[in-house]
């Protein structure tokens, strides 16, 4: 048998910047020049389709960007805008779609792909990429907190199948990464604050100091302030570049994922709510499971336990869904996550657990048992009731500000989705609105090829207003109420009040039956029982008021236009 070990001098470049099209900005060009081995490198750019939205100049910029560096730089081709979130993950047809143009346009393994997206987008091109020519140079350009901070600075590639996550894939280093801050900005608060849960996540596996940091920025954070924002990502990305380049196994060979901490849980989570909750929201809490189990069975101190998940609650992320508790054919779904993961991992289930801050083990072997009654133990966390109340009173107001009362208001069309870019976006994604008058809104439309889609879109929504398109601006008169319709919409606005009250009290009396369910299991206490139904009874109280306090603002509002 001959036997020779073959050893690969790989670079993982990251490059943090703004606004890397801007004129002045050479990041890119820099990146390229020092490798480049043609005098004029060749690049195809493909673009998710969700960052156009709040980017409406992005293809004019890189267009713009690219014919200044003629003779260095050469855009075979302008943009390609595909679709891009989890859904293009599960669609099969744009692999071969991203061939063909990598084909079409004579791109080889001297040329780049440039990827701007999220991270299921990056992970699509990334494993199309790849696999074309066996490997075409790829530059990512993470475009969420979520992927700046992890997933679009790692090694892997995949598409879903088979209805399971990252089934087929690749591991290929990246030629590079430029994280691109000013892209934060555009994203809505769920998106900023996705990637924050990462640099929990990584700080709980490898740095105490930065947790702690973490910890003292918690209330800037809540608030998404950009520069804590920008922090807590650049520094999560360190960290998991760190581990790869000094991990020993980039590509995973063996039976560990250690940055994998909740994974197992947020994969199988993603899945069976058919990507409802998103990525972030996932690991949130899946590592909340696997904090709750490694108390109940002896790894991690009560204190280290409750200090991380308060930690994770007050960045804005829940610990517990519903979807948790699924059970079909008698067994628990979340536990077919187990088994997944194991497959995964060839046969040797392999979990990573965190005893203590700043420091991680490995276990072979989790009590299924166990870790039902931490889901149980979560299911009655007494925030998750409370936030569970504070989204129906979310989704009140959002109905309460959606009604037309005469007067123009922007949050009027929060409600209206318009069918874009293979998903459903809100208007405010799409153009800038404005209310120039007491009754006129403006819609200055950033596409000119979305003008027609949003007109269709307020036409079949239940506002009962008349568009009037004029290039690229849509304009929304609002008449005036009739006394007869003002009388009818107080009907209309206290019966929104009386089914968002039924909605906060089946969930105290959900939590209610919690109880029960958990002292017959004996996970609670008589004590605790009593001490938790005061609890809920105080937040029902609390927002059962609030709901009078808006249903008499908004009936005042009506009435006195």
């Amino acid at each position: 048998m001959l036997e020779r070990s073959i050893h690969l001098d790989l670079v993982h470049r990251i490059e943090f910047t703004r606004n890397l099209f801007s004129p002045v900005n050479s990041v890119l060009s820099d990146v390229v020049s020092k490798s480049s081995s043609t005098e004029c490198a060749k690049f195809i750019v493909f673009v998710d389709g969700g960052v156009i939205g709040g980017n409406q100049n992005l293809l004019r910029e890189i267009e713009s960007w690219f014919k200044a560096k003629d003779g260095e730089l050469e855009l075979v081709d302008s943009p390609f805008v595909l679709p891009g979130a989890e859904a293009c993950k599960n669609d099969w047809s744009l692999i071969p779609e991203i061939w063909d143009k990598i084909n079409r346009n004579s791109i080889d393994r001297h040329s780049y792909v440039l990827a701007i997206g999220g991270g299921a987008f990056l992970d699509m091109v990334g494993f199309a990429s790849s696999t074309a020519h066996r490997g075409v140079r790829l530059i990512r350009i993470p475009t969420t907190s979520l992927s700046q901070g992890d997933g679009g600075v790692g090694v892997k590639n995949g598409v879903n199948y088979f209805g399971k996550k990252n089934w087929v894939g690749t591991f290929s280093v990246p030629f590079a990464v430029i994280n691109d801050f000013s892209f934060l900005e555009s994203l809505d608060d769920k998106s900023r604050r996705a990637g924050i849960i990462e640099a929990i996540k990584v700080a709980l596996i490898r740095n105490k100091k930065f947790f702690i940091e973490i910890e003292n920025l918690s209330e800037p954070l809540s608030k998404l302030d950009q520069n804590a924002l920008e922090y807590v990502i650049q520094r999560s990305a360190e960290e998991h570049v760190d581990h790869i380049s000094t991990s020993g196994d980039p590509y995973e060979l063996g039976s560990a994922r250690p940055l994998d901490f909740g994974h197992w849980v947020a994969h199988k989570l993603e899945q069976i709510s058919a990507f409802r909750i998103g990525h972030g929201e996932a690991v949130a809490i899946g590592m909340a499971v696997d904090l709750i189990y490694s108390k109940r069975v002896g790894i991690i101190s009560d204190d280290d336990c409750s200090r991380i998940l308060s930690l994770i609650k007050s960045v804005g992320f829940e610990v517990f869904d519903d979807d948790l508790t699924r059970v079909e054919s008698g067994r628990s779904v979340i536990l077919q996550g187990l088994e997944e993961f194991r497959e995964h991992l060839g046969g040797i289930l392999t979990i990573t657990l965190v005893p203590e801050i700043g420091r991680k083990i490995e276990v072979n072997d989790m009590d299924e048992s166990e870790v039902l009654k931490s889901i149980d133990e979560l299911l009655f966390d007494e925030k998750s009731h409370s936030l569970k109340m504070d989204k129906a009173i979310e989704v009140f107001s959002k109905e309460l500000s959606s009604l037309r009362t005469g007067r123009a208001n922007s949050a009027m069309l929060d409600l209206v989705k318009v069918d874009v870019y293979g998903q459903k976006m809100p208007i405010n994604q799409l153009a800038t609105i404005t209310t120039p008058e007491p009754r006129s809104i403006n819609i200055q439309v950033w596409d000119l090829n979305n003008v027609n889609l949003i007109d269709s879109s307020i036409k079949k929504s239940e506002l009962g207003l008349n568009p009037q398109i004029d290039g690229q601006l849509i304009r929304l008169p609002v008449p005036d109420l009739s006394e007869e319709r003002r009388i009818e919409m107080k009907k209309i606005i206290k019966s929104m009040g009386e089914k968002c009250k039924i909605s906060i009290r089946n969930i105290r009396r959900d939590g209610n039956d919690d109880l029960k369910r958990l002292l017959k299991s004996k996970d609670i206490s008589e004590d605790d029982e009593k001490k938790y139904e005061k609890i809920i009874q105080e937040y029902t109280d609390k927002n059962i008021n609030l709901i009078d306090e808006k249903v008499v603002s908004k009936e005042k509002e009506i009435m006195t236009i």
